[in-house]
């Protein structure tokens, strides 16, 4: 382990108290001092996760976790620190909080007057405050949204499970947009209208559009309707909206346009629909064929997901110009997807037909290209 020479000192300290005090024998400790060491032990406790938040901030910041081949930088605590999902993302949810701002909050951590789970609710809780730029606020909320994402199966016993989760705003308009079709009532017969509820139609469509899934049949995409004004179409400045008037940040609507078939409908000063457009053209058939046996998985460097967790990128966007072809296309899962479109970096196609990956200057300020060789 090679650190600075402070934080060594403090962290081979702790270590040597720490070996002192379980080598102590407490039978030995008066009651007055028992109760009184326990508090106290719980507050080095709060200050320990304090700084341990503080150093997996920074190992976000520098993208150390996914430039080791991990996935995200919770995957990476989850496996490094041997903890579970939720406690890794609660330390990852709060680190990156604190490391953008909150400074009181984290102050108060560090002194040992909060815990990790107090420092957690805080964190969400301001995290879903409104600010007062639209779009730079949307953009913060759909960022923490991201983290906040997930979903659990959980066994009831009794023959069901229960499925509980949550989803940004942007997957829940595509997850919604493939179960929609598979959800409506079945035509009436003689025997009367389908008899299922509401809720019974979506959970078979659910069943049915993963079996379709692993049957292979998923050519078919998605189709969402974004509404976009020319302003934000020439400028990239405003929002878009999707069907139901949830606002998506332009950056969410040019995520969206790589994963489904986006419809834009592109309006004018006064609202007036000035051009409805056709879908974006997907990576399907031969043509993801193509990419799986170039890229044989995600191609963003130390990834090893495999290709049937990745979708098809456009290089160069299709709204820009940029086709269906395999040198303007790359397979990516869904976590470097986003990535992609939201940290800066940049893909070209090198001589030998190889993607190549270009970091932003945040991430290496020399901008080396990139491959990836968990798939080679």
């Amino acid at each position: 382990m090679s650190l600075p020479g402070g934080l060594e000192l403090v962290l081979a300290t702790l270590s040597e108290a720490l070996d002192l005090g379980h080598a102590t024998e407490l039978w030995q400790v008066p009651d007055r001092g028992l109760a009184g060491a326990a508090v106290e032990c719980g507050r080095l406790t709060s200050r320990m996760q304090a700084l341990l938040v503080r150093l997996l901030g920074e190992v976000h910041a520098r993208d150390l976790a996914l430039r080791s081949g991990a996935c995200s930088t919770t995957a990476w605590t989850r496996h490094a620190l041997n903890q579970t999902p939720r406690e890794a993302r609660t330390l990852v949810g709060v680190a990156t909080a604190l490391r953008i701002g909150m400074a009181t909050t984290g102050a108060a951590f560090a002194a040992g007057e909060l815990s990790l789970a107090q420092a957690a609710a805080i964190t969400t809780t301001v995290g879903e405050l409104p600010d007062d730029v639209p779009a730079e606020a949307l953009e913060r909320q759909e960022q923490q949204a991201r983290r906040r994402r997930e979903l659990f199966f959980t066994p009831d016993g009794h023959g069901t499970v229960f499925v509980r989760g949550r989803l940004t705003d942007e997957a829940a308009a595509i997850v919604r947009a493939a179960l929609d079709p598979l959800a409506r009532p079945l035509p009436r017969t003689a025997d009367g209208p389908d008899p299922r509820t509401a809720g019974q139609r979506r959970a078979d469509a659910l069943e049915e559009l993963a079996r379709r899934a692993l049957a292979g049949h998923t050519d078919t995409a998605t189709r969402v309707f974004v509404t976009i004004p020319w302003q934000t179409l020439t400028d990239g400045l405003g929002l878009a909206t999707l069907p139901d008037g949830t606002p998506l940040s332009p950056g969410a609507a040019r995520r969206m346009a790589c994963d489904a078939e986006i419809i834009p409908a592109v309006l004018g000063g006064a609202s007036a629909v000035l051009d409805v457009g056709r879908g974006q053209r997907l990576f399907t058939g031969a043509r993801r064929r193509a990419l799986i046996l170039r890229d044989k998985g995600c191609a963003f460097p130390g990834c090893d997901r495999p290709y049937e967790w990745c979708d098809g990128h456009h290089i160069l966007g299709h709204a820009r110009g940029g086709g269906t072809a395999l040198g303007n296309g790359v397979l990516l899962c869904g976590v470097h997807h986003h990535v992609v479109h939201s940290d800066g970096w940049e893909i070209v196609i090198a001589d030998d037909g190889v993607p190549e990956f270009i970091p932003p200057p945040t991430v290496d300020p020399s901008r080396t290209p990139r491959r990836n060789h968990r798939h080679d």
